[in-house]
């Protein structure tokens, strides 16, 4: 490290970054990224010895429902038992030498479980990311919630579990590091496993107890990472909070194995939770005396399969009403969410893909909902219903690049998803999708104008300064001035959400959640690494025994990552 600059020396050899251009997907986009990772994920468990085979995946058709698992639905919580059991007799206490007269001093064991035997290094943020203003990034977040007061957020990440913030995002604290802290613990007993998935699809609470934090595990917008069901906290703004993992009913579907898209609470009832999973719509209800399980419940009262992929609630006048989507189509209402009905006339019915619906929290008469093509995952359109004449309105306008700038090529409105109502405004409505030609986030608020017969809208891009990918857009409460988006690059923030220009600050300083899909280190210099990361690039770190270094990304998005000892030079695929 120089005196002068207080930076970490760099090889001779080392060449500054060059500006880079924005790569789209590839082709196939996360579906093809999510169908590979699934190939090796998948693979069958064989004895050691045995050459092992690939589980055969097939790929997902653009704007074709989600697939599950093939394997059965508590098959990774077994394979946690299994490695428990087989680890329980080894936890034996360290046999010291002992001590004489020249003998050498024998190496510092590793302490076992709950012992940390890790130090991290990183990355707690990422320098020049990908977008127009090259901001810091943190990886994929998929949910985002925000108590009164605005200070108090927490967010789920795709991979990296719940993390909260006291002070509005500008610092982070990470609340499931001590989720199967110690492997040998056994799953059953007075104190059994609390999870083993940090895979967040969704999360909830109400505004009067932000203490309680629901979670819903298993990220459904890809299908890629599966989680082990509904998980909820009373003591959320503690360090670390106590996690329960709740069952499915005796007569559902178990919940372990699959994913949820979104959540939704009663503000009246606390206890009163809908979700919108893989696996149906799912009501939490009380189970006895005791405790909570979640019962799958049926909106089309037939046997076909059904895949909610959003659900929103709002209230007024002391009455709740629950609003879902299936994928396919169509849009739903409950009062409960026990019993559902079909609500309005006129939404599309062909070639309709994933949806996602959007109320003001304290107006259930207005609802919209986004459409994705189920052909090729790009725009179908925006519609809107008014509940007082019960008719959808196509809405004129929409950005058709929404989910994609290349019509040609299959879109995203499979994977990123958003749509929002502006609190105060029930005209004007934030669509988040996929990315730019620049690689900036695919962002736009729209401003809708309705006649009796008619709706159109004025769409304006807000994007440019977040990164592509664009999974939540929330609101504080009672706040139509400050918006939160969650996108493949974290959380951004912006205090003038109907301004124009670069209007977002990243929020990501701290939050370690990069989807790390490889990792590589010098040959020669131990302390400098290169990770492949997914949708956020290579990131590059000089000296990894420093963990105050920042990371910084090399662009694009990347995969395996080694160096050539030939030429001590890095190759990133």
């Amino acid at each position: 490290m120089t005196e002068k600059e207080g930076t970490p020396e760099k090889p001779a050899n080392h060449q500054e970054e060059q500006p880079f251009e924005h790569e789209a997907e590839p082709e196939g986009g996360p579906g093809e990224r999510g169908r590979e990772f699934l190939e090796v994920r998948l693979t069958p468990l064989t004895p050691r010895g045995i050459p092992r085979m690939r589980a055969p995946v097939i790929p997902r058709e653009p704007g074709q429902p989600l697939e599950e698992s093939p394997l059965p639905p508590d098959f990774r919580r077994q394979l946690v038992r299994d490695y428990r059991e087989r680890q329980q007799p080894q936890q034996r206490a360290p046999v010291l030498p002992e001590s004489g007269a020249g003998e050498l001093e024998a190496p510092e064991a590793p302490q076992p479980p709950p012992a940390n035997n890790w130090i991290p290094i990183g990355p707690s943020v990422v320098r020049q990311g990908q977008g127009g203003v090259k901001p810091a990034i943190s990886g994929r977040t998929t949910a985002i919630v925000v108590a009164p007061g605005g200070n108090l957020i927490y967010i789920g990440a795709a991979n990296g579990g719940v993390w909260r913030s006291d002070d509005a995002g500008q610092t982070w604290r990470s609340l499931m590091d001590a989720f199967d802290l110690n492997p040998t613990t056994p799953s059953t007993g007075p104190r059994p496993v609390g999870s083993d998935s940090l895979s967040v699809g969704a999360l909830a609470l109400i505004p009067a107890k932000p203490d309680r934090v629901y979670v819903g595990s298993g990220q459904g917008d890809e299908a890629t990472y599966f989680g082990v069901g509904p998980i909820v906290t009373d003591n959320g703004t503690t360090t670390p909070p106590t996690w329960t993992t709740e069952s499915a009913a005796p007569d559902s579907p178990s919940l372990e194995g699959t994913a949820f898209f979104a959540l939704a609470v009663d503000p009246a009832k606390a206890d009163s939770v809908v979700a919108a999973t893989l696996r149906g719509v799912y009501r939490r209800e009380p189970k006895g005396m005791r405790g909570f399980h979640w019962a799958r419940k049926t909106l089309r009262g037939d046997d076909t399969r059904e895949v909610p992929t959003s659900v929103v609630v709002a209230t007024s006048g002391g009455a709740t009403t629950f609003y879902a989507a299936l994928w396919g189509g169509p849009v739903y209402s409950s009062t409960d969410g026990h019993t559902w009905n079909q609500i309005g006339a006129g939404f599309p019915t062909a070639n309709v893909g994933r949806i996602g619906v959007a109320v003001q929290p304290n107006n259930p008469n207005v609802v919209y909902a986004l459409v994705a093509r189920s052909d090729n995952s790009h725009v179908h359109g925006v519609y809107r219903i008014d509940t007082a004449d019960g008719n959808w309105r196509q809405i004129i306008g929409v950005p058709t690049a929404l989910f994609g700038p290349k019509p040609n090529k299959p879109g995203q409105g499979f994977y990123d998803l958003a749509i929002a109502v502006a609190p105060d405004n029930v005209n004007r409505i934030y669509l988040g999708g996929s990315t730019t030609r620049s690689g900036s986030g695919s962002l736009y608020r729209c401003e809708v104008t309705v006649s009796d017969t008619s709706a159109s809208m004025t769409p304006i891009y807000i994007g440019n300064s977040i990164h592509a990918d664009v999974h939540a857009i929330v609101f504080a409460p009672d706040d139509a001035n400050t918006m939160w988006v969650g996108c493949d690059g974290g959380v951004f923030s912006s205090t003038h959400p109907t301004g124009t220009g670069d209007i977002f600050t990243a929020r990501n300083m701290g939050l370690q959640t990069l989807t790390m899909e490889h990792l590589g280190q010098h040959p020669t210099e131990d302390a400098v690494l290169f990770g492949g990361t997914q949708d956020n690039g290579g990131t590059h770190r000089w000296h990894a025994a420093q963990s105050r270094q920042p990371y910084r990304s090399c662009g694009r998005r990347s995969g395996r990552v080694w160096f050539d000892p030939a030429v001590d030079q890095h190759d990133v695929r």
